[in-house]
């Protein structure tokens, strides 16, 4: 069943809702978003997400690890947190290291301040009132940090959300010391580690769901590329041979001049050096800008000022 604080965000959001949908524009961006969503290359992929999740909570289930009663908690988990990977799965390729930091991120502090102060929630009236006050305070403050013109309400605001952050804590922790007793502390801790093992089992699939697309892509650049049926079967078969699971890699893979090698390939072996080839190329561009990155950092630049015949000067600057 809902706490109050969902309840009173339901409330909220249904209100908004309903107020949008009487503007014309808005109702058609809204029906457009919608045909968008039923299309088949994304609503197989989230059924998908689906039935895996489903398979995901059973061993959970057989492991003591998920009970009946946490239903509420993995649809809402499904629908903020597995749909915000999904819909951001191309990240995974364009992103280095972006499984481990998704881990990393569901063990991270923010994670469990957020399930401790939604363990305790305040009366309808209250989370009524203080939900869109905290909505209105992070906009202002998302303001004051990308406007310089805002730049003195920054800290008195940021200061307001800690407060009222750190007020929220402390409600929670002393309904968790007047209630100890009463609560059934490995249910909390079960559902405390829900969204934990719950997102680093969702990971694999965006993965692999990240790899199918990039694939796909560059297959269909092949397609473009030439009508060989040949050339197109052996460019494909180079391009997974070579690279495997490899998502960023497959993800980069395209334009010129590759794409042009690789279907003028005259056999397979040949297809796959231009593969390889792809692959130095890339790390060694990689190299470059992590040695640019790392030598600017650590060489602090000069400035030179040079005079002109006009009188003008004309500033520089340098890194030993």
């Amino acid at each position: 069943m809902l706490n109050n604080r969902e309840w009173a965000i339901l409330i909220w959001g249904v209100g908004i809702l309903s107020i949008l949908m009487v503007r014309r524009e808005i109702r058609s961006n809204i029906v457009e978003l919608l045909r968008t969503l039923i299309k088949p290359q994304i609503l197989i992929p989230l059924f998908g997400m689906t039935g895996y999740v489903v398979l995901e909570v059973w061993p959970g289930y057989k492991a003591w690890l998920w009970r009946r009663e946490f239903t509420k908690d993995t649809i809402i988990w499904f629908v903020i947190s597995a749909l915000a990977l999904f819909f951001r799965f191309d990240q995974a390729s364009e992103q280095p290291r972006f499984f481990r930091r998704r881990v990393l991120a569901a063990f991270s502090i923010t994670v469990f301040l957020e399930f401790f102060t939604n363990l305790f929630v305040l009366n309808l009236i209250a989370e009524l009132l203080l939900q869109p006050f905290l909505v209105l305070l992070a906009l202002l403050a998302a303001m004051a940090e990308s406007d310089d013109r805002l730049r003195i309400l920054r800290r008195p605001l940021n200061g307001l959300l800690v407060v009222i952050g750190l007020s929220l804590f402390i409600f929670s922790v002393r309904q968790l010391f007047l209630g100890w007793s009463q609560l059934d502390k490995p249910a909390i801790a079960l559902q405390a580690a829900l969204p934990i093992w719950l997102t680093i089992g969702l990971l694999p699939y965006i993965y692999l769901l990240s790899l199918y697309a990039n694939y796909q892509s560059a297959f269909n650049a092949i397609d473009a590329h030439t009508k060989n049926r040949r050339a197109r079967l052996r460019a494909k078969l180079a391009l997974v041979t070579r690279l495997h699971i490899k998502t960023r890699d497959s993800y980069a893979f395209g334009g010129w001049p590759w794409l042009e090698r690789i279907v003028s390939a005259t056999n397979f072996w040949a297809a796959r050096r231009v593969v390889a080839d792809f692959q130095k190329s890339r790390r060694e561009k990689e190299r470059e800008v992590a040695e640019e990155q790392s030598g600017s950092d650590a060489t602090p630049a000069q400035t030179r000022l040079t005079p002109k015949a006009d009188g003008s000067i004309v500033v520089s600057s340098s890194r030993r």
